[in-house]
Order: C-alpha cells, then sequence, then structure tokens
C-alpha cells in the first residue's frame, strides 16, 4: 500500500548530505526553494523580482550573487499589461538587442484573479512548467492568486502547498506585500515580521526577502533576509539606476574596495587573476563568488581591465589610472578596515 511517510536510515541521511547543491542563484536560491519577496506598495518589489528573472535567464549576477548557469525562467505576471511588462524589460535588459541574451525568459501575462487552490488551474500551471523545462518560477503577486483569508494560517499553509505543486517542485518567488508599519516605524525595515497575512506564509517559505524604502540621506532602499536552509545573509542598502536595476548603494564600500583593488598591484600595473582574487578574499573576509564580483565592478567602473591571453594561458587585470595618492594608499599586505 502507497504511503506519505517514508523512514530514513543513517545511511539515507549521510548520502543526502554528500549530495551536491544545485544553485539557482548561488548561496541564496537553491533547486526547489519558495521564495517570497515581499514590501509595500510600490516599493519596487516587481521590479527586483524581473532583475532576479533576468540574471537567472543569463547567467547573471544578483547584487553580488551569481546565476552559475543560465536556466530557464518563467514569470507570471498577474498585474501589468504585456506591452509595460515589456517595456520594463526592455529597460532593465539595456535595449532591444540585449534581450536576446534572455531568451530563457518565458512570460504569462493574465491580468485577473487566479484561484491556485483550484486543482484544474493548479494541474495547468504545473503541466506548463514541466513541458517549459523551467527551473524557476515569479509569481507575481501572491493577493491575486487566492480567494482565501490571508490572515488565516490553514488557508494560507494550503496556498502556499497549492504555489508548490503548481510550480512542479521548481524553485519559486512569490510577490507578497507589507502590512502599513506603525507610528514610529515607517523608518523601519521590519523583515519577515512585516509581512501581511497570516505567519504561516513564512512559516512555509524557505527564504524570505523584505524590500523598504528609506527616507531621509543616504541609500533609498534596504532588503532584509530571513532564511531556513542558507546562513541568512546581513541586511542590504540599496539604490535604484535609471535601468530600473537594484544595486548596493554605499560610496564608503566603493572607496575601499578601490583602496584594496589598487594595493593588490602596488607599484606594478599589472596583477595576476589569482593573486587579485585572493587579495580580495583576504581583504574582505568573502568567499571566492564574492571576490569575482568585486573585479566585475571594478572592470564595470573602469578602474581595471582584463589583460588576459587564453591562448599564452595567461590571466592577469591591468591598472587604470590610480587615483589614490601615496599618502592614502595602503601598505603592501595591510588590510583596509
Amino acid at each position: 500500500m502507497d504511503t506519505l511517510i517514508k523512514v530514513d536510515s543513517v545511511s539515507d541521511l549521510i548520502d543526502a548530505a554528500n549530495e551536491p547543491d544545485i544553485w539557482i542563484i548561488e548561496g541564496l536560491i537553491e533547486e526547489g526553494d519558495q521564495v517570497v519577496l515581499c514590501g509595500a506598495p510600490k516599493a519596487g518589489k516587481s521590479l527586483m523580482a524581473s532583475q532576479i528573472a533576468l540574471a537567472v535567464a543569463s547567467g547573471g549576477n544578483f547584487l553580488g550573487w551569481r546565476a552559475p548557469i543560465a536556466r530557464k525562467v518563467l514569470y507570471v505576471n498577474l498585474e501589468l499589461r504585456c506591452k509595460r511588462f515589456g517595456r520594463r524589460l526592455i529597460a532593465q535588459g539595456g535595449d532591444v538587442k540585449q534581450l536576446i541574451k534572455y531568451s530563457n525568459l518565458k512570460t504569462i501575462n493574465c491580468l485577473r484573479t487566479l484561484d491556485i487552490r483550484d486543482p484544474k488551474q493548479c494541474e495547468a500551471f504545473a503541466k506548463e512548467v514541466k513541458e517549459l523545462e523551467v527551473d524557476l518560477v515569479i509569481w507575481d503577486v501572491l493577493a491575486r492568486m487566492h480567494g482565501a483569508d490571508e490572515n488565516d494560517n490553514p488557508s494560507m499553509r494550503a496556498v502556499m502547498h497549492s504555489i508548490r505543486v503548481a510550480s512542479a517542485d521548481k524553485a519559486h518567488m512569490i510577490i507578497h506585500h507589507m502590512r502599513k508599519a506603525a507610528a514610529g516605524q515607517e523608518n523601519v525595515n521590519l523583515g519577515a515580521a512585516g509581512m501581511r497575512g497570516a505567519s504561516s506564509i513564512h512559516g512555509e517559505a524557505d527564504l524570505i526577502m523584505s524590500l523598504h524604502v528609506r527616507s531621509g540621506q543616504g541609500a533609498r532602499f534596504s532588503v532584509k533576509f530571513s532564511a531556513r536552509n542558507i546562513e541568512t545573509p546581513e541586511e542590504l542598502l540599496l539604490d535604484r539606476d535609471t535601468k530600473l536595476r537594484f544595486h548596493e548603494a554605499s560610496d564608503e564600500k566603493m572607496q575601499r574596495l578601490r583602496a584594496v583593488i589598487e594595493s593588490a598591484f602596488g607599484i606594478e600595473p599589472i596583477c595576476r587573476a589569482k593573486e587579485l582574487i585572493h587579495h580580495l578574499m583576504t581583504n574582505f573576509s568573502v568567499q571566492k563568488r564574492s571576490a569575482q564580483y568585486y573585479i566585475e565592478t571594478a572592470i564595470e567602473k573602469g578602474w581595471i581591465i582584463d589583460d588576459s591571453s587564453h591562448e599564452d594561458k595567461r590571466y592577469e587585470y591591468k591598472l587604470l589610472n590610480s587615483i589614490i595618492s601615496e599618502d592614502t594608499k595602503p601598505n603592501e599586505g595591510a588590510r583596509v578596515q
């Protein structure tokens, strides 16, 4: 007789522990994860979601995390008209010619409320996900996906389970709202605690990303994390550029990064790639993935160029126009604080 109960031995657990991690976004979203991206109305939740979709579809970066390979993404858009959603993707992708890089991204544009608890609707979406061989599904927005009482724990637990089924157990992201902040908390990112609705929404999800609009000087946004299966990332301060893409906002951090980059070169204009990566890992106490992202940032900002020769198996970078004076340049081997 079939049963839902499966008993694992210690050997089974050891085998499972040795299975490799399969990342959608390395260090952040793993295969099969249920992610909730929440924020106040007009905070930019959908913009962040489409930025993630483009990163995964192209094997690109998102706020320092890398999609190891380009994967197929299905974006279920329940809020924007098709033409406006298309214009947003063009803006974030660069231009129409650049969108060929994102051919792994597919969209369903349906301006109506679903009932994901309906077995027929749930099965129809799951079938589409399987046929398209999608690795990440983005549902925008939760409020249009059900007719349940959002504050009822059993009802929302069933909704979250139905979304897993409709996503064919693939990694998926659900866009959701934050509740209105209480007096005195308007400028605080409450994280998962500020999410609207039943606590079972948080309880079912593997990762919560809470986007908050900041007021006053400095960074315009922050994103806070609550994670079950990974080490919880620190809160990030963000800005958004003219292409509607979020990026880390810290002039001080950029100055420090530039100082550390230049200290790796010393008095030489050339630095081997392996040495530069190690230098960044040591100074920032980060893993190789983050060090490579810092190098990409330095290239984008025009501080260094890739001067490698694959034919000669020579992998190195060239420093361009040092701007740090001898008085402020770190001593060789010194850690920049």
